[in-house]
């Protein structure tokens, strides 16, 4: 890995450290942030008169909960351990200090610290802020937030305050740095010593003191770190896709944001609907029936009055989405079949009702539901109309919607006609020369295409597939979102060409719903392949499908894709546990259904049902299928293998 070009994603649910592997704080976007608001523009350390920095830093690893840089110097061999808490807005700087020496050491440490507080939409602020140093501690205080910042073993302070520009990425920034915070110690022979730098946010002066006071135990807030990420450590075992998974499931717990899921990092910091459905989908999955239950109850209460799931939230809610409200009952449907959950079906029977009432009122007589502009996801384009995607997800949500009504004890008969209407409409109005149209208006061919497949609408699956697998879109950088033969094709078009994380985990998934395990794994593959792109172990938002350039043409320019995109994540866990291993739980019946897409060897998967944890084995053996299951509480499971759609 060459750490001079590599950034790295620490987060907790309030909080998140975005920096360059070599220690650098390289863009206006690098630094500590916490509820979309930057609080850090950098920090750095001087140890014995040397700086810690990209030119003495040698080595770099990052396990989702930690990130340690390497510093080997005069007579010291120096760690510098990362980690951001996980329920508190705070950042933790331990720096490890081993004596090379034979004889005893005295160890001086600095602490330079820039402060910029700002709100993501600001290009730079020139904030005044006040200062206080007490108890050992520097308190920074003004009218955005406020920050802290002290050591494990006290400190003073040194030299004079002063602002300061500097220029990241080439562009202003201004901070405040209040001197220097100066503390040492002396080192035995071969001794080893930590020393720990806490940094906390908050708006007043009795908020970073609570921080602090919860900060006591840092061995205990790191061995909560550890606990959060190491759920996924033991998840899956299979060769094949291992590592994705664990990559994803990471990636999905960095998303995580007070109740529900931010969208991406560094700039998609608000809860976006569609967005935070497809995470609930993949927590179920993952067995975080918590955080799905959260997510869900979070985007009901914010539903429109006429039943629109919000577009995205962040002081108030926009509701320009055609796809986040039968996302949502998707999701809803998927959280209670699986979790066995109708306390919380009950509680937001309301809204499952004001958004299939939306959906009455609005759908043609054809079941086609249309949408305004860029309200589908491709929301930098002019989709006005009746578009595939939006209509397949509202196939999909009609038909999770009769389970979800069986469950309340209500009738669901039209639901599952509407369903059989809707599925026949797309396939007569959709289908022209041997392939999906994007939309009635326009007819352009698109990765969209991939939506019928995925939820088994398509009578033609593989001929799609044929196309979707040809040149006509895909690459070595994988599936193009526009046919190359379009005339507004371009390779690094953001919604015009560039490769999507979620549809080409999309597209393994129907290609494992219909057997075609290579190509399937052919694209898991890609999208594992990018998690190093940019950022270490993240799967990133969307790329140039013919080079594999994160940076694209926007309506603003260019500028590069984000770099961790949570519905990235959420479709290649998806893929794996729902598609390619196949499994489907029901909580209420007891019942594990299969319906795997793996060739011959076995996969170990452990995941949660109800309130249980069960260890599930799928193997194929010369074309037979192996399957099966044990319960931590003993219960016994039917297992009932489903023949694919």
């Amino acid at each position: 890995m060459n750490i001079h070009e590599k950034c790295y994603l620490l987060a907790g649910k309030h909080a998140f450290l975005h920096r360059f592997c070599d220690t650098g704080f390289k863009t206006k976007w690098t630094g500590f942030w916490c509820d979309g608001k930057k609080f850090l523009d950098y920090f750095a350390f001087k140890v014995n008169e040397e700086w810690l920095s990209p030119e003495n830093c040698t080595a770099f690893e990052e396990d989702g909960a930690t990130a340690v840089h390497f510093f080997p110097i005069k007579n010291l061999e120096v760690e510098e351990i990362i980690f951001v808490a996980e329920d508190l807005p705070a950042l933790v700087c331990r720096l490890q200090l081993k004596n090379k020496l034979t004889a005893e050491l005295r160890v001086d440490v600095s602490l330079e610290a820039g402060i910029g507080i700002r709100s993501m939409e600001e290009s730079f602020s020139t904030r005044h802020y006040t200062e206080k140093f007490d108890e050992g501690k520097v308190f920074i205080f003004s009218d955005a937030g406020s920050i802290a910042f002290g050591s494990s073993i006290g400190g003073r302070r040194i030299l004079e305050s002063y602002y300061k520009e500097h220029y990241p990425g080439g562009e202003k920034q201004v901070c405040l740095v209040p001197g220097l915070y100066a503390t040492g110690v002396v080192l035995g022979p071969l001794a080893v010593q930590t020393v720990d730098f806490i940094f906390v946010c908050g708006n007043t002066e009795k908020d970073l003191r609570a921080a602090f006071a919860k900060l006591i135990a840092i061995e205990e807030e790191l061995a909560k770190k550890y606990e959060a990420y190491g759920v996924y450590e033991d998840a899956l075992a299979y060769s094949a896709v291992d590592r994705l998974f664990k990559i994803a499931a990471l990636n999905l717990q960095k998303c995580v944001h007070d109740s529900t899921f931010i969208a991406g990092y560094p700039w998609y910091m608000q809860v976006w609907g569609r967005d935070a459905c497809w995470m609930a989908i993949a927590s179920v999955d993952l067995g975080n029936f918590e955080y799905a239950r959260s997510c869900l109850e979070f985007l009901a209460r914010w539903q429109s009055p006429d039943g629109i799931i919000p577009n995205f939230v962040a002081s108030t809610a926009d509701y320009r989405s055609a796809d986040a409200t039968p996302l949502w009952l998707i999701a809803l449907d998927k959280y209670v079949e699986s979790s066995g959950d109708l306390q919380l079906l009950k509680s937001v029977e309301p809204a499952v009702l004001k958004a299939l009432s939306w959906y009455w009122k609005s759908a043609d007589e054809r079941g086609f539901v249309a949408n305004g502009s860029k309200e589908t996801w491709m929301d930098t384009l002019d989709r006005k109309g009746v578009c595939l995607d939006v209509c397949s997800l509202w196939c999909e949500a009609i038909r999770a919607s009769s389970s979800l009504l069986r469950l309340l004890g209500k009738d669901n008969k039209e639901m599952l006609q509407q369903h059989k209407k809707l599925k026949s409409s797309i396939e007569k109005f959709f289908w022209v020369d041997g392939f999906y149209i994007d939309n009635l208006e326009a007819g352009e061919r698109s990765i969209n295409a991939v939506f019928p497949l995925v939820f088994g609408i398509s009578k033609k699956p593989v001929t799609a597939l044929k196309v979707l697998e040809s040149k006509e879109f895909t690459t070595s950088y994988g599936v193009s979102s526009l046919s190359r033969y379009s005339p507004n094709y371009r390779p690094d078009g953001y919604h015009t060409g560039s490769c999507w994380g979620k549809t080409t985990a999309l597209l393994a998934c129907a290609e494992f719903l219909n057997g075609r395990v290579e190509q399937g794994l052919y694209y898991l593959k890609v999208l594992e392949s990018m998690s190093d792109k940019l950022c270490v172990n993240a799967l990133p938002e969307a790329w140039n499908v013919e080079t594999g350039s994160l940076l694209l043409l926007k309506p603003v320019g260019y500028e590069p894709a984000a770099f961790l995109q949570g519905w990235s994540a959420a479709t290649a866990i998806i893929c794996i546990d729902e598609y390619m291993l196949g499994i489907r739980p029901n909580a209420f019946t007891g019942t594990l259904y299969f319906y795997p897409a793996i060739a011959d060897g076995t996969a170990i998967r452990r995941k949660r049902v109800g309130n249980d944890l069960v260890e599930i084995l799928i193997g194929r053996e010369d074309g037979r299928l192996n399957l099966h299951c044990s319960s931590m509480t003993g219960k016994k499971y039917k297992l009932i293998p489903v023949p694919n759609l």
